[in-house]
């Protein structure tokens, strides 16, 4: 902890003092203020939970403000605010006597991860912003000690799992590295419903037929046990209907067949698996010859007679259901309409791509609109016409 004292010169650092009566701990928040009497105070929050009040440059008293970590510290008209990593929220008076406690866990919707992470009070001292480590924004009046949900988020890494509602196209579903399931209202512009997974979230699927979604499990280092499992939510009552683990690595892609007969998913083991979507059985597993290339993206054709795929490679491959072998010569299905054109190594979105230009991540098509949106790996997302031809059209 060190303090900038005002010199002629200009400022000089004074290490702050613990003394022989404070254990030196790591100190994760501060804050300034003043005590009853008008003198300056500096607060600072520890890792144990307390709380240490500054005079000068000298720790004057310790106060056991939390029973965790002490992640966030601010300053209130009548005292100060202490958020804790154990879910707490605290109010002080300018003694740092306790005047109100905020149990986080009872808020409605409740937190997905209890851990107080940031606090802001407002210019009139009279509302409290509470920052989670889940993502959520909770105000907190302080007059009547009633909370709301301001705004959520994804809180963790990597956001891959996307798709919307085929029969309600007001509501989309969103999950990643945080591992959890977020439905959302477009119009309303908030998170209607939530489902905490515990394992890292990479696909999607909305069933076009049933009221329930399949999401492929996996892509998080650190959450790898389950990498390579698919799960079946009804969207409903977001209760777990199926669970089942057939790949060996993560999934990237997952889609419904466009009547919602089958489901097939690409992993990075280099595999696509295609299931059927009543009894969830395993049907086909296609390999390729090039073995563990991951596989990335898949297209179902209109008459779910083949199913396509993309590789990290760039590699296209078509795949015949009813056949079961791989189609060799790209002639042979040049007639074939496809249902969605996620993958994008496809003749008609040649356009999309540039020499020397940013890698594509993803696309996706809008048949009565005739547009392609792709997005790029250096952020940037271009609309083009559809089919996409010539990388030199304006988009």
């Amino acid at each position: 902890m060190f303090f900038m004292r005002k010199t002629t010169k200009g400022a000089e650092r004074v290490k702050g003092i613990f003394g022989k009566r404070f254990l030196i701990e790591p100190l994760l928040c501060v804050t300034e203020g003043h005590d009853r009497a008008g003198g300056k105070l500096v607060l600072t929050g520890t890792v144990t939970g307390n709380v240490y009040c500054w005079a000068d440059n000298r720790v004057s008293k310790s106060v056991a403000a939390h029973d965790a970590p002490c992640n966030a510290i601010a300053k209130v008209w009548f005292g100060f605010v202490t958020g804790g990593k154990e879910g707490l929220v605290k109010v002080w008076n300018q003694d740092m006597k306790l005047l109100h406690s905020y149990n986080l866990k009872t808020f409605s919707p409740s937190p997905v991860l209890n851990s107080c992470h940031a606090l802001r009070i407002n210019r009139k001292g009279t509302k409290c912003l509470v920052g989670m480590r889940g993502g959520e924004i909770y105000e907190i009046s302080l007059s009547t000690h009633s909370s709301i949900l301001l705004s959520e988020s994804h809180s963790r890494r990597q956001l891959h799992g996307l798709d919307v509602n085929p029969s309600n196209p007001d509501e989309f579903v969103t999950g990643g590295d945080d591992g959890v399931l977020r439905f959302w209202s477009i119009m309303a512009k908030r998170c209607v419903r939530r489902l905490a997974l515990e394992c890292a979230i990479r696909s999607i699927a909305w069933s076009p037929i049933k009221p329930q979604i399949i999401i492929g499990v996996g892509g998080d280092p650190s959450q790898a046990v389950k990498d390579g499992a698919i799960i079946v939510v009804n969207t409903v009552n977001l209760e777990i209907e199926f669970e089942d683990r057939k790949a060996k690595k993560y999934i990237q892609d997952i889609k419904y067949s466009p009547s919602g007969a089958l489901f097939a998913y690409a992993s990075a083991d280099g595999r696509v698996y295609i299931h059927n979507s009543t009894t969830f059985q395993l049907m086909k597993m296609v390999e390729v010859p090039t073995k563990q290339i991951p596989m990335s993206t898949i297209d179902f054709s209109a008459c779910e007679g083949y199913v396509r795929f993309g590789s990290s490679e760039e590699e296209l491959y078509v795949y015949s259901i009813q056949e079961s072998e791989l189609i060799a010569s790209p002639a042979a299905t040049r007639d074939v309409v496809w249902a969605t054109f996620n993958v994008p190594y496809t003749w008609e979105t040649q356009g999309i791509w540039s020499q020397g230009g940013p890698k594509v991540s993803c696309t996706a098509v809008n048949f009565e609109t005739g547009l392609v949106a792709t997005a790029y790996d250096d952020g940037s997302a271009k609309i083009h016409n559809f089919p996409c031809l010539d990388p030199s059209v304006s988009t």
